[in-house]
């Protein structure tokens, strides 16, 4: 595998309206980011500012940053990028608490993103393969609603297990727990999650509530 090296700065503004350098410095497998405000001064955190420069979060960086697609192929792979993933910022987290299921996340935001003129679907099963699921769908100029939804979060709470037989046929042979239980899916940002609230963050943030 060829190692990679780079390095690259981009300039975000804070929620004070401060700005904040973040360096990004990538020397074969060891990737380190660097942020000047409070948080990063103290050494060895994940800021904010951090996330939103690899998000590229058009609304906090300036125009002062760095090719964003650079700093894709710098973390690619790595584990600062699966860290970026996955962290909430603190300021966010305070709003996805009451989030412990995908039917309080819709009863909590619901209203808020209807506003914004989204439509929302709402789906849960019962039964042997229990699944919930809530969509975001958006609507042409024309007015009329997109057969694809902009984002969709579902927990599906069993996974089937699968051997082979004798026959070299493939059967269901019992059902188990899924570890990664809920699944995001959108154009900024999908995966799947163990924790309600991460993923809740993942599908706000492809709405654009960040």
């Amino acid at each position: 595998m060829e190692e990679a090296f780079g390095s690259v700065q981009f300039v975000v503004i804070g929620s004070t309206g401060s700005r904040y350098t973040v360096q990004f410095h990538r020397n074969g497998t060891a990737v380190r980011a660097f942020c000047n405000c409070p948080a990063g001064r103290r050494g060895g955190l994940l800021c904010k500012h951090v996330k939103y420069a690899i998000e590229g979060s058009s609304d906090v960086l300036t125009e002062e940053s760095d090719d964003r697609e650079a700093l894709l192929k710098i973390i690619a792979g790595t584990e600062l990028e699966a860290k970026a993933s996955s962290y909430i910022p603190p300021e966010k987290r305070e709003r996805i608490q009451g989030c412990g299921s995908i039917s309080e996340l819709f009863n909590q935001y619901g209203d808020e993103i209807q506003r914004m003129g989204i439509s929302l679907e709402y789906a849960k099963e019962e039964g042997e393969y229990p699944v919930e699921t809530l969509s975001a769908y958006e609507f042409f100029k024309n007015g009329k609603l997109r057969r694809t939804p902009t984002a969709t979060i579902q927990w599906r709470g069993m996974i089937e297990v699968i051997e082979e037989s004798e026959d070299g046929i493939f059967v269901t042979v019992g059902l188990k727990p899924r570890t990664m239980c809920y699944t995001v899916m959108g154009k900024k940002k999908s995966g799947d999650w163990k924790d309600v609230q991460k993923a809740c963050y993942a599908f706000l943030f492809n709405l654009g509530i960040n």
